[in-house]
């Protein structure tokens, strides 16, 4: 017996047709997908030998997913719309799902994996999503996610044939207090987060301090906390969250992140909330974390997939373009060489390994002598596609360290500042013409070329390019606000001094752990 791949029913390996829902038992060569007769041993189109197991090997890769289920999970895929194909040829897959709370916990995160697998049963896109959602025991909880970009060659010529595998992971935990701590009002004292005891089933310890005001007496509170998880449950979710509070215990602001966290993992989390340095005076700080534990595993697939027009309802590709670009890394760039005084400060720090505020707070760069970007990031040369369109580099040149006219390194002090996270960026344009041209779409980018030396504490040494600017048939797209949405900064400061010819770090700063070495 075999498996309809419309309807799933078990059907004779001899028969033409589907018993069930009708649908014609066909196989594909897996070099040029040209059909295949049931007796064939060759592809009469091109050749190739036929794989007898092909079909079984193929459906058991998607069948995984209805035998896997978990009693806790309940996942049905609703729908699946696949619109397309494009001008670029290719298809976006909107799928609407739901999952029912089977437990007897109340879960507060979701962890979705999907993937479409072509009608040979091979995989040919996927995604993740993740949700913040309470979800009580028998309730249903009903979401949507989106796989763009799928080139129709990888559909082949059967795209309805098409099946959408959903797993769905949920993770639920007591959200606990876990340290509270005084703000001194002093600017960049590092104080220790200590956790004498508690119930929460993660070992938690880190730091935080108070940044400088800014103009506006603005000033931030920031924390970097390090989770350790010693046991061996899985956690698809640590939830830190921080609130501040005045001298008179009113609740300022407030700020929250996470991160996944596997069995005997070590995972850092930091955070940051603004307020008013009048309103800190005297104030204090708290801190929360709800370890979020794998509690529900379910799985499920579609049945059928709808083709529908691409972009609009007239069918003529006419309209506005979305642009959606998620990278990990992403964030913030700042580069420049330190004036002689600031070099010279830096030499006393080096000396007496003490930084001091100055030193640090040039990474604001409020005289605007550094260069200093941000965006998400692409890799690859002038020309080559990046994100969604070709790279162009930017006129005012890669972020590097100078050079004589031999290709010899200027001898100097340099400040490298990387603010890096997983981030993204939205936004919806109408082209000119009313027609997308992907060969109209251009990012303009920035290149990052610094010595092996620089490395980031935890993307390590940064090789990519800064989008600054999105354009379309050479013009700027106004409707790209720069704005990035991001899960929580990691910062790493370095100070590189440039001695012979040869790059030194002198002085690295990871979200407020530092290392010095003296120039050699």
């Amino acid at each position: 017996m075999i498996k309809c791949i419309k309807c799933d029913s078990d059907i004779s390996e001899s028969a033409k047709f589907c018993s069930s829902c009708g649908a014609k038992v066909e196989r594909r060569c897996t070099s040029c997908s040209a059909t295949l007769p049931l007796a064939a041993k060759f592809c009469a189109e091109c050749g190739t030998p036929v794989d007898t197991t092909e079909a079984s090997i193929h459906r058991t890769d998607i069948d995984i997913a209805t035998s896997l289920k978990s009693v806790s999970l309940e996942v049905e895929v609703n729908s699946v719309v696949a619109r397309g194909p494009d001008t670029q040829n290719e298809f976006c897959f909107e799928i609407n799902a739901s999952a029912k709370n089977q437990g007897l916990d109340t879960v507060y995160f979701f962890l979705v994996n999907t993937q479409v697998f072509n009608s040979s049963g091979l995989v040919i896109a996927d995604n993740r999503d993740s949700y913040d959602q309470e979800i009580l025991p028998g309730d249903l909880f009903e979401f949507e996610t989106s796989i763009w970009s799928v080139k129709s060659e990888l559909l082949g010529t059967d795209p309805e044939g098409a099946v959408v595998v959903i797993s769905v992971m949920t993770a639920t935990g007591e959200k606990s207090e876990i340290f509270k701590g005084k703000l001194n009002g002093k600017e960049y004292d590092v104080l220790p987060v200590t956790i004498e005891s508690s119930s929460n089933p993660l070992v938690v310890a880190g730091s935080y301090w108070e940044s400088k005001p800014d103009d506006d007496q603005d000033v931030y509170v920031e924390s970097r906390i390090l989770v350790q998880n010693q046991t061996s449950d899985y956690f698809p979710q640590a939830k830190l969250y921080m609130e501040l509070f005045s001298n008179t215990g009113e609740l300022i602001n407030e700020s929250e992140n996470d991160i996944e966290v596997v069995a005997g993992g070590v995972a850092s989390i930091s955070l940051s909330s603004m307020a008013q340095k009048n309103d800190l005076k005297g104030g204090s700080l708290k801190l929360f974390l709800r370890s979020n534990k794998l509690v529900g595993l379910g799985y499920a697939k579609s049945q059928y997939v709808s083709i529908a027009a691409s972009d609009n309802e007239d069918n003529d590709l006419s309209g506005s373009k979305s642009i959606y670009i998620k990278t990990e890394p992403g964030g913030k760039v700042l580069f420049g060489r330190l004036s002689d005084e600031d070099a010279a400060r830096l030499e006393d720090a080096v000396m007496s390994q003490e930084m001091t505020d100055d030193l640090m707070e040039l990474r604001y760069n409020s005289s605007g002598e550094f260069r200093e970007y941000e965006g998400v990031f692409n890799q690859g040369e002038e020309g080559d596609f990046g994100n969604e369109g070709s790279i162009t580099f930017d006129p005012d040149g890669p972020i590097q360290l100078p050079k004589d006219e031999d290709g010899n390194l200027l001898d100097g002090s340099y400040l490298v500042y990387l603010s890096l996270s997983k981030v993204s960026i939205e936004f919806e344009f109408s082209p000119q013409g009313g027609y997308f041209d992907v060969d109209k779409f251009t990012e303009v980018s920035v290149p990052v070329i610094l010595p092996d030396c620089v490395q980031h504490g935890l993307y390590g040494h940064p090789h990519f390019n800064v989008v600054i600017d999105y354009q379309y048939d050479g013009e700027s797209i106004e409707e790209y606000d720069r704005e990035l949405v991001d899960r929580g900064y990691d910062d790493q400061t370095s100070f590189v001094v440039v001695k012979s010819g040869q790059p030194q770090i002198v002085y690295s700063n990871y979200n407020g752990e530092e290392s010095w070495d003296k120039v050699s």
